[in-house]
C-alpha cells in the first residue's frame, strides 16, 4: 500500500508531466461520452430496413452481388445493369461487403452503422491532433475535439448506410497521416497519406476533385521524391480501376457514369435545387437502358443532353440557379440546433483575461436556455443536444479563420481550406446535398477552434497566451 501512495505521490510531485496528460484524459472522456450517445442514438433503431432508402437500396446491392459472385453491377437502383458497371466507385460496397462476409446477412446492416458509430468516437483523437499540427496549441486542439464531439449532424451521417461518412474519415487519416510526415520524415506516413486520400475518393467519386491538390499546395509542401511517393497509391488504384471500366463496359468512361445524370440534373429547368422533385427523374438512366443504350452510351448522351440545357438557359437563368445551389448549400440543414448566441460568443471567451469565469457563464445561460425555453429533459443525452454546434456560427468562424490564416501563408490550414473547397465545389456547381454538405462543414472544425487565435492577432490586444510548441 505504501508503495502504491509513493507512485502516485510522485507522480503528483510531476507537474509537467500532469499538464501533458490532463488533454489525454480529456479526450478519453469525450471518446467515452461520444461511445455514450452513439450507443443512446443506435436503441432507437427497431428495424433494419429504414436503412433502406434509396441509394443505400443500391449500395447494398452491389456489395450483395460481390459477395453472390455476381461481378461488381448493380440489381436495385437508379442505374440498374445486367453486366458489370461503374456507376458508382467501388470502396463503399466492397466495404459493405466484408460486413456481410463477417456478420452474414441478416446483421451486416447494424454491424455497419455499429463499426461507422465507433469510427465517429475516434474523431476528438483525430480533431485534436489536425488542429495541433496547424497551430502547435493544445489548448485549441482540445477545443477542436470538444467542437466535433458535439457537431451531431456527423453523428446522424454515421447511422446512415451512404458512403460520405466512411469517405470523409478516410479523408480526415490522410490529412492527420500527411500532417504527421511533414513534423518527422518517416516514408510509411506519406505512403499512409497516399493510400487512404486514394480510398477516400474510390468510397465516395465526388471527392475526386480533391486530386488537385497535387498540383497545390503539395508542391511546396514536399520534395520532389515524397511528391512521387505521394502520388503512388492514386496513380495504381484510379488506373486499375480505369482499365478495369474499359475492360468490362468495352468503352472508355473516364471515371465514373455518374457524371453525366449529376450534370443533366443540374442543368434541367424543371429540376428545383431544394431536390424536392428529384424523384421524378431518378429514373431517367434506367429509361436510357431499356431502350438499348450501354451505360457509357446512356451516360454521354446525358451530357449531350445536359449541354443543349445549359446552352439554351439564359445567363440570368444561370445566375438564379447558381444563387438556388447557394441558398440551399448554406441553408441550415440542422434547424433544432439553437444555439446560435452560444457558439457566437464561444470564440471571444477565449480572449477575456477571466475567460474561465466567463465561460462558465456562458454554460449557465446556455443550460437556462435549454431547459426552460427549448423544453429539453435533464438528461445527459438532450442537454448534448442543447451544445449541438451551430451551423452558421461554424461556417462563419471556420471559414474566416481558414482564409485569414492561408492569407498568412500558413500552408497547413491553406490545405484544409482547399479540401473544404474541393468538396464542395461539386455542391455549388451541380446538385446541392445535405449529406456532402455535413462532410464539408466537418472540415470547418479545425478553422472555428483555431478562430481565438485568430481574432486574438487581429485585435492585436493583450489577451491571454495560446501555449503553443515547437
Amino acid at each position: 500500500m505504501q508503495k502504491i501512495w509513493l507512485f502516485f505521490a510522485g507522480i503528483l510531485r510531476q507537474s509537467n508531466k500532469i499538464k501533458i496528460r490532463l488533454p489525454a484524459l480529456c479526450l478519453l472522456g469525450l471518446v467515452i461520452f461520444n461511445f455514450y450517445l452513439s450507443l443512446k442514438e443506435i436503441s432507437f433503431i427497431k428495424d433494419e430496413n429504414q436503412f433502406l432508402r434509396m441509394d443505400a437500396r443500391e449500395y447494398v446491392s452491389m456489395a450483395n452481388n460481390l459477395y453472390e459472385g455476381k461481378g461488381y453491377r448493380v440489381s436495385v437502383g437508379i442505374c440498374v445493369t445486367p453486366g458489370g458497371t461503374a456507376f458508382r466507385t467501388p470502396g463503399y460496397p466492397v466495404f459493405l461487403m466484408l460486413f456481410r462476409w463477417l456478420y452474414g446477412k441478416d446483421k451486416c446492416l447494424m454491424a455497419v452503422i455499429l463499426y461507422q458509430n465507433l469510427f465517429f468516437c475516434l474523431l476528438p483523437l483525430i480533431f485534436y491532433w489536425l488542429t495541433f499540427h496547424v497551430s502547435r496549441s493544445r489548448e485549441l486542439a482540445l477545443f477542436s475535439a470538444f467542437l466535433c464531439t458535439f457537431f451531431e449532424p456527423l453523428r446522424v451521417m454515421a447511422n446512415i448506410i451512404h458512403p460520405e461518412f466512411l469517405a470523409f474519415f478516410l479523408l480526415l487519416i490522410a490529412l492527420l497521416a500527411l500532417f504527421s510526415y511533414l513534423a518527422k520524415r518517416q516514408t510509411y506516413k506519406l505512403l499512409a497519406f497516399s493510400l487512404f486520400l486514394a480510398s477516400a475518393i474510390m468510397v465516395k467519386q465526388n471527392l475526386l476533385l480533391i486530386i488537385l491538390i497535387f498540383l497545390f499546395p503539395l508542391p511546396l509542401m514536399l520534395k520532389r521524391k515524397e511528391y512521387v511517393i505521394a502520388l503512388l497509391f492514386p496513380t495504381l488504384i484510379f488506373s486499375a480501376w480505369i482499365i478495369r471500366n474499359k475492360v468490362v463496359l468495352g468503352e472508355f468512361p473516364v471515371f465514373s457514369t455518374i457524371t453525366g445524370y449529376n450534370f443533366y440534373v443540374a442543368n434541367n429547368p424543371a429540376v428545383r435545387m431544394d431536390l424536392n422533385n428529384i424523384m421524378d427523374y431518378k429514373n431517367i438512366m434506367n429509361d436510357l437502358l431499356k431502350q438499348g443504350m450501354s451505360e457509357v452510351e446512356a451516360d454521354r448522351w446525358l451530357w449531350k443532353k445536359g449541354i443543349v440545357f445549359f446552352r439554351e438557359n439564359s445567363f440570368h437563368w444561370h445566375l438564379v440557379r447558381m444563387k438556388e445551389r447557394i441558398n440551399a448549400a448554406f441553408r441550415d440543414y440542422y434547424p433544432a440546433a439553437k444555439n446560435s448566441i452560444f457558439y457566437w460568443l464561444l470564440p471571444f471567451v477565449f480572449l477575456m483575461k477571466k475567460r474561465r469565469r466567463a465561460f462558465a457563464v456562458l454554460i449557465v445561460l446556455q443550460l437556462v436556455l435549454a431547459l426552460f425555453i427549448y423544453r429539453l429533459r435533464f438528461s445527459i443525452y438532450d442537454l448534448s443536444i442543447a451544445a449541438v454546434l451551430d451551423i452558421a456560427a461554424l461556417t462563419f468562424f471556420g471559414l474566416g479563420s481558414l482564409l485569414i490564416l492561408a492569407w498568412k501563408k500558413n500552408l497547413k490550414a491553406l490545405l484544409v481550406l482547399l479540401m473544404y473547397l474541393l468538396i464542395m465545389l461539386p455542391m455549388v456547381l451541380l446538385v446541392p446535398s445535405d449529406r456532402h454538405k455535413v462532410i464539408c462543414d466537418a472540415f470547418l472544425i479545425v478553422g472555428y477552434a483555431l478562430a481565438p487565435m485568430v481574432l486574438k492577432e487581429l485585435f492585436a490586444a493583450p489577451f491571454p497566451e495560446f501555449k503553443t510548441e515547437n
